[in-house]
């Protein structure tokens, strides 16, 4: 089994898993995700798994650099300290926007960014 293979069973699960409190959130990060994927990357980015896990106080989120504890690899996890705020549309695009700066920061600026993704969700630069 390859690794998009088993990081897109682990986002189907996440999403379909009725008793985590964390599954309508993953759902909507993944949309995003690959909405960014789509649009500025015609879909070469590999998918991402989203994991919940406390980490610094200062920290909205990062990615794993190499494999998590569980082998697997690309890695995004939000700071589940913060998880409530993350609802409200300008975290989801400011923490979506660092989830993603980590793949191609050459090719991803934040104000094509927030130009982009703040004009659909009515945020104002």
């Amino acid at each position: 089994m390859s690794e998009e293979s088993i990081n897109m069973a682990v986002k189907e699960n996440e999403i379909q898993a009725e008793d985590w409190v964390f599954s309508n959130l993953s759902e909507l990060l993944d949309n995003w995700f690959d909405r960014f994927n789509e649009r500025f990357f015609e879909n070469a980015l590999k998918t991402p798994v989203i994991s919940f896990e406390k980490t610094r106080i200062n920290s909205l989120g990062h990615f794993v650099i190499g494999r998590n504890a569980f082998g697997l690899k690309w890695n995004i996890n939000v700071n589940s300290m913060y998880v409530v705020g993350l609802v409200s549309q300008g975290d989801c695009l400011r923490e979506g926007h660092k989830l993603l700066q980590w793949r191609e920061p050459a090719l991803f600026g934040p104000l094509i960014f927030w130009a982009y993704f703040g004009d659909i969700l009515g945020i104002k630069l």
